[in-house]
């Protein structure tokens, strides 16, 4: 499976609202009123829209923290459970994108069941659980 990982920047907040007013992405993951400024315009942080033959099927928000990286993966509804996550996290591990880290990080909710099991299946440890979340670690070789 071929994903694009476009960078998005402020230019890009309709795409970004698109991603974060799904349903299913809403469920879990709620922005401020400020969050499309956090993400494109933070050095510490990106945000790659994910592509897949020129049709926008989520995002990826990744928080740097020395040489570790908090993630957050969105897909929406309609192109979930096609493995495009699974996609991520192994382009994610096998460093596709060429970031300085190494460590990947992720924060779940307790709730979000079939995301907790994305992360358990691929190799990511649960280190720590706390207010509600379970946090999903993996360290590169």
């Amino acid at each position: 499976m071929k994903i694009d990982y476009i960078l998005f920047d402020y230019s890009n907040m309709i795409d970004i609202l698109k991603i974060h007013t799904d349903k299913s992405v809403a469920k879990y993951i709620n922005i401020s009123h400020d969050y499309i400024k956090y993400v494109t315009k933070s050095d510490n942080v990106k945000y790659y829209g994910l592509y897949m033959n020129d049709i926008l099927v989520g995002g990826l928000q990744i928080d740097f923290v020395d040489k570790q990286i908090n993630i957050a993966i969105m897909i929406i509804q309609n192109f979930q459970k096609k493995g495009i996550a699974t996609s991520v996290l192994r382009d994610l591990k096998n460093n596709a994108l060429c970031l300085p880290y190494k460590k990947i990080r992720a924060s779940i909710e307790s709730k979000n069941e079939v995301s907790i099991r994305l992360f358990g299946h691929s190799g990511f440890n649960l280190v720590d659980s706390k207010d509600n979340l379970n946090i999903y670690e993996h360290i590169l070789d």
